[in-house]
């Protein structure tokens, strides 16, 4: 690798966690339950919303689009159309 050759540290490690993952570099976390055992997830229970009015239905959708994610603009080009 480059660390041999003058490299920088920190482009180093870089590349042997990406490049050399089978050899051992690859950062990971786990993350298990009690005893190394599988997470345990709740169900969660479905959201009644019968007793909402047709107005506070459309302020609930509204506040739902605000905090949903945006879609990406649209990557500016040199006169080359963007791939689809």
């Amino acid at each position: 690798m480059e660390a041999d050759r003058g490299g920088k540290p920190s482009s180093n490690l870089f590349r042997a966690s990406t490049k050399y993952k089978d050899r051992g570099y690859a950062k990971s976390t786990e993350i298990t339950g009690p005893n190394g055992g599988p997470l345990q997830v709740a169900p969660q229970k479905p959201i009644d919303l019968s007793e909402l009015t047709d107005k506070e239905l459309a302020a609930l959708d509204r506040l739902l689009e605000k905090a949903s994610p945006k879609k990406p603009a649209p990557r500016k080009t040199l006169g080359v159309p963007a791939p689809r």
